[in-house]
Order: structure tokens, then sequence, then C-alpha cells
């Protein structure tokens, strides 16, 4: 890898992080596109994919373990795990924490993500060398679909949770993933999501809002 640094800017609607003084540690080709790992003097690790800020090591603790442990707090035991997204997991890792787990299952398009991650990252590769871990890549719709009262609790790390196709291939075109996602539960158990970047978005959250309250009892919670 190249030794010369470099500066990231990922803007949204006007609103951006600007990292510099980046340096280049690795670089791989995934299924969807090039995947960077960067190295900050003071923020450590930052992972890019296709030019795009994923995560930023030193900022993850302030948004991966209110994304998992807020939500485990409403769960008597956890023993089953789903996670949609995540794939540089972070995520994976926090759920490891509890010995309860028996099954954390982290469902990514594209397997070359957490590959990478755990080239770099010392809490992906204690994630790959757990036997109560498991990476699936298919698609998160009909995968998911095919469970019924298994998880006591559900992340959704990635996905539209509200919007985005159906099954209409399989003559389930009223359902979108929050209802896959809801099927999949167990009785007691619980889903997690992140409205992420719909944060600038007032009608979405407004409408994301509308739609839980028709079908789940549901806990808010504002994540740095």
């Amino acid at each position: 890898m190249p030794k010369t640094q470099r500066k990231i800017t990922h803007f949204f609607r006007g609103i951006g992080i600007s990292l510099e003084q980046l340096t280049p540690v690795g670089r791989r080709r995934g299924a969807f596109g090039l995947i960077t790992v960067f190295k900050h003097l003071d923020l450590g690790k930052v992972f890019v994919l296709n030019g795009e800020i994923q995560h930023v090591e030193a900022w993850s603790p302030l948004y991966h373990e209110p994304l998992v442990h807020l939500p485990a707090s409403f769960v008597r035991e956890i023993k089953d795990v789903l996670i949609l997204g995540g794939g540089t997991l972070y995520a994976a890792s926090e759920v490891l924490k509890y010995r309860s787990v028996r099954r954390v299952m982290v469902l990514d398009h594209d397997p070359q993500v957490s590959i990478t991650a755990a080239e770099f990252y010392d809490h992906a590769k204690t994630c790959f060398n757990d036997n109560r871990f498991r990476l699936v890549n298919r698609d998160a719709y009909s995968f998911v679909a095919r469970f019924r009262n298994q998880f006591d609790l559900i992340i959704n790390d990635g996905a539209d949770l509200i919007s985005g196709k159906s099954l209409e291939d399989q003559g389930h075109s009223h359902l979108n993933l929050f209802a896959i996602m809801t099927r999949a539960l167990k009785p007691t158990g619980v889903c997690a999501d992140v409205i992420y970047r719909h944060l600038f978005e007032r009608k979405r959250i407004l409408y994301t809002l509308a739609r839980l309250q028709n079908h789940a009892r549901f806990a808010l919670s504002l994540v740095f």
C-alpha cells in the first residue's frame, strides 16, 4: 500500500465529516466495490467502502454499544441473535459478550467486508474464532422470511426497515422487512433499528414512527 497520506470528506446534504492525514493500510476488492482501511493518528482505523466512511474505530463504542446493549436490556435472556448488515462485525462482537448467547448470525451481502475487517481488527478476528458466530451471504428478505419465532434479538444495521423491496416473487407483496423481522422474533423478542441519515429527513422520521406505532410497542433512543 502507498504510504502517502490522504483526506476523505463524506457529505450528506451540506453536512459532512472530513478526516485528514489518513494513511492507507489495506485495500481489497469486494463484491460491491472497493474496500479501504486507513489509519488515523488519533482515531485509529477508518473503514471506507466505495469512498464512503463506514466506521471510525474510536467512535465505534458510541454507536455499537447502544445499538446492542440498549435493546438487549429488554430481553430476559439472550440466546439467539440475528444481525442484518454489520459486516465489520462491531455489533456481533458486542453481542458475543453475553455468556447466554448461543448463536449470532450476521447476514451481510458482501462477505469480503467481514473478511477484510478480520484482517485488520482484533474484534472481527475474535468473532470468526467464536463457534457461536456464523456469517451468511444471502438476500435479507428471502433468508429472514424462512424463520418463525427464532430470535431473541434482531439488529438491523444496514437495511431499510420500512420501504425497500417486498416478497412479490413469493406471493407476499404486502410484507416489508419490518414484517419479516417481526415474524422471525420469539414472542418475547426485540427488534433494534437505526434510522441513520434520516436524522436530516423530518418526513422520513415521522413516517417511520407512524408505521412502528401501528405495528409494535417501541422505545426510542438518540445515538450519537
